[in-house]
């Protein structure tokens, strides 16, 4: 079974190399920097989230409002992301 796995891994691996025409082109420099402008946003309201999910913590007892409020502002900073990316898709910049 080892020998077996090994031949299909190498043949898999062949194959792979030799459909590399078919590969999709590498993100410009433009889709780089609209990328790195909506993560350093949603890293933001991340950030932002996590502190008001840690003074949650320390004001309620349980642990009711730190899960929600963390789940929220995961939900938060991915919804800033898509959202900046599309304002600066849409303006051009």
């Amino acid at each position: 079974m080892v020998v077996l796995l090994v031949v299909i891994t190498i043949v898999g691996a062949i194959a792979l190399v030799s459909m590399e025409k078919f590969r999709e082109p590498e993100d410009d420099e433009r889709d780089k920097l609209i990328a790195l402008k909506g993560n350093s946003i949603a890293g933001w309201v991340l950030t932002v989230g996590v502190f008001l999910a840690m003074y949650c913590s320390w004001s309620s007892p349980g642990n009711f409002w730190v899960m929600h409020v963390l789940l929220a502002s995961l939900v938060a900073s991915q919804l800033a992301d898509s959202a900046v990316r599309i304002f600066h898709y849409r303006m051009g910049s």
